[in-house]
C-alpha cells in the first residue's frame, strides 16, 4: 500500500479544492430547481450572489480570499498529516 499513498494524497488534495471550488452545477440546476438550491449551496455561489446580484464587490474578494486561505490551510494540513514517516 505505500506505493499508492502518494497518490491517494493527491488525489484527496485535489477533489478538496475542486469541492471547495463547485460553482458551473449547482448554477445550472438552481435554474430547475430553485427552491432546493439557493445561493449559499456552495461557497462560490455566496460569492457570486454576495458580487454580482447584491453588487458588494469588497465583501466577495474578501470571502474569496478567506475561501483560498482556507483552501490552503486545509490542504497543507491534510498533506502534513498523511505524509508522517512511519516509525
Amino acid at each position: 500500500m505505500p506505493w499508492f499513498r502518494s497518490t491517494i494524497v493527491f488525489t484527496i488534495v485535489v477533489s478538496t479544492i475542486g469541492a471547495t471550488q463547485l460553482f458551473g452545477e449547482p448554477l445550472i440546476m438552481r435554474q430547475i430547481a430553485p427552491e432546493s438550491i439557493n445561493t449559499d449551496f456552495t461557497p462560490m455561489m455566496e460569492i457570486y450572489d454576495s458580487a454580482f446580484k447584491v453588487g458588494d464587490y469588497q465583501y466577495a474578494a474578501a470571502e474569496s480570499l478567506v475561501l483560498a486561505v482556507v483552501t490552503g490551510i486545509l490542504a497543507f494540513v491534510f498533506y502534513r498529516v498523511t505524509n508522517r514517516k512511519m516509525s
